[in-house]
């Protein structure tokens, strides 16, 4: 099994998925990020970290009929011959893409190839058409994205509903107590999880004087996860030491990018970021309230909705509606219990995303002949 990934949230999605295919008796997965860190990724990280509203425009770029054979022609003019000689050189039983710069290449050559084609969508509601495939099997998150593959001509039979593919550390169950005292935090305090995602959006600092100088009616304490921001990390950690000499601030846990976000995620309360998939399902793999404080406009848009819709947690991208928020949370203990039976039912549907995409991958047929793949 071939995973095709890229950087970011893809690289989550393409772990996910191998962990699922491995547990198949004698499957063979690879991970392979063929994109690397391109040009696009630098103006992303740009909007990503500083300008979310401005990736509006680029999506709607993709939206339109006339640019999309121009931007799969351009991938299949750069890529074609490298990575058919990738392809030849792994002879896959499948392909899988967690990403779709992958898609206007691999489209072209799935006619001609003898391994199977699978294009798991990165978005649960906001569709692209430049995310999904005419010629593989498409694997998405539910009925929305059924309803826009439909909408873009692609037939039913390659479009499958799997949920959301979930790393499996993410459904353990962890000691929270435990994790909060290897922290250094207080082992039953309330503790708020801020994750600015794995580039570091700044959609924290307009936050930082409500939390480290305002004084609230129950104590709570604080993780933040500053990505591969520096910038963010450094300017975090030098209003914290200001807030020290002349207030009392909460205890603080502050890192960088970090491995371990199944354990934060269980020592925290409730989970405050910008609302990409990866980090809504995590946080309720974990059933923690997700607080969505920003998203990146187009591609996360439909995140928003998803939040609201299933109950998951709020949405408070304005800073008077942050400032409120986070106050009624800290302040009343019985808010954050109120999404639970919906984040249970969640957590629930999600873990057998898994055994979906092994029944997609691996059908009943191939099963039987003893053969990975046909």
């Amino acid at each position: 099994m071939l995973i095709l990934s890229a950087r970011e949230g893809h690289a989550s999605l393409a772990a996910a998925a191998a962990a699922a295919l491995e547990r198949e008796p004698g499957a063979q997965v690879a991970i392979e990020d063929w994109i690397g860190d391109s040009w696009f990724f630098g103006g992303y990280r740009f909007l990503y970290r500083f300008a979310p509203k401005l990736f509006s425009w680029p999506y709607r770029l993709g939206q339109l009929p006339a640019a999309r054979p121009v931007i799969g022609e351009y991938f299949w003019k750069q890529h074609r011959r490298s990575w058919q000689q990738r392809l030849a050189r792994f002879h896959p039983d499948a392909v899988l893409a967690t990403y779709w710069a992958y898609l206007p290449v691999l489209d072209r050559f799935a006619g001609q190839a003898a391994w199977k084609y699978f294009n798991i969508v990165p978005d649960p509601i906001t569709g692209s058409p430049l995310t999904y495939s005419s010629r593989a099997i498409n694997l998405g998150f539910g009925k929305e994205f059924r309803r826009h593959g439909q909408q873009l001509g692609i037939s039913p039979s390659q479009l499958k509903i799997i949920g959301w593919l979930t790393q499996p550390e993410f459904f353990r169950r962890y000691r929270a107590a435990a994790i909060r005292r290897r922290l250094g935090l207080r082992p039953r305090r309330r503790t708020l999880l801020f994750c600015t995602g794995s580039e570091g959006n700044q959609a924290i600092l307009p936050l930082l004087p409500q939390l480290f100088f305002q004084k609230f009616d129950r104590p709570f304490q604080l993780i933040i996860v500053a990505g591969s921001n520096r910038g963010l990390r450094r300017t975090i950690s030098q209003s914290y030491r200001l807030a020290k000499k002349v207030a009392r601030p909460p205890l603080l846990y502050l890192t960088g990018f970090s491995r371990e976000m199944a354990k934060l995620i269980a020592a925290s309360d409730v989970v405050f970021g910008k609302a990409g998939p990866n980090l809504i399902f995590e946080s309720v793999a974990q059933q923690k309230p997700f607080v969505a404080i920003s998203h990146i406009h187009g591609q996360e848009t439909g995140n928003l909705e998803l939040i609201r819709s299933y109950q998951l947690g709020w949405v408070a991208e304005k800073l008077r509606h942050r400032r409120a928020l986070l106050k009624a949370i800290i302040n009343d203990p019985l808010l954050l219990a109120s999404r639970q039976k919906q984040l249970a039912k969640m957590a629930r549907r999600n873990k057998m995303a898994a055994a979906r995409l092994r029944q997609a991958v691996f059908p009943p047929a191939d099963r039987q002949s003893h053969s990975p793949i046909h």
